[in-house]
């Protein structure tokens, strides 16, 4: 059995500064849409969930719970962090 350590040095090699650099570019990025897409996601579930409807109109409220939930937090996000 191999260790992955070997791995992660042949991949980054002495180049971890710059892999480092580019991973918190990364998150910062992609943080704030990921967090709307899972909390979204969670609420539409959590809401359909309680409702206890059949499968089909479950499913079709979690699609429309969750369009409202990123489109609404789409929107106020920047508001406010500005």
């Amino acid at each position: 059995m191999t260790s992955a350590a070997p791995l992660a040095t042949l991949i980054i090699g002495e180049h971890s500064s710059i892999a480092a650099a580019l991973t918190a570019v990364l998150i910062s990025v992609l943080f704030d849409p990921a967090l709307i897409v899972l909390s979204a996601l969670m609420g539409s579930l959590m809401i359909a969930d309680a409702l206890a409807l059949n499968d089909v109109l479950n499913l079709l409220v979690i699609a429309v719970l969750f369009v409202i939930g990123l489109v609404i937090q789409s929107r106020i996000g920047p508001a406010v962090r500005d």
